[in-house]
């Protein structure tokens, strides 16, 4: 069964690697002090093969402390990502972006001027 992409939805992904969890779990809580962030026993990393994205499988996010936490560390916030560059493919000329959870609004760099809006959680 392949996992379908979640920027475009292709179902061209391929398994790159299983990760066990425990050993995310142990790095978090080394890191920033957290037990028990992921729950599920392994994690696919996945790439899309139709737009390249890497992402992981389940989709798993984390709670306000996590968050709290990591911004606390200087590479948390990059002025670029990769995603960025991935993900302006997809929008439409002229067209708005609304960014939830967007910290210091990177992403809105790579836009064209008033058609950004981001929003802080």
């Amino acid at each position: 069964m392949t996992i379908p992409c979640p920027l475009c939805g292709s179902h061209v992904t391929e398994l790159q690697e299983e990760l066990d969890v425990d050993c995310i779990n142990r790095a978090y809580k080394k890191l920033a002090g957290l037990d028990g962030l992921l729950m599920s026993e392994l994690l696919a990393y996945c790439r899309c093969g139709q737009c390249g994205l890497m992402f992981f499988d389940p989709l798993q996010s984390g709670d306000e402390l996590l968050y709290e936490r990591l911004q606390a560390f200087d590479w948390y916030y990059l002025a670029d990502k990769p995603e960025y560059g991935i993900a302006r493919k997809y929008l439409l000329k002229g067209g708005e972006v609304l960014e939830v959870g967007a910290g210091t609004a990177g992403f809105s760099r790579q836009l064209e001027p008033g058609l950004y809006t981001g929003l802080v959680q």
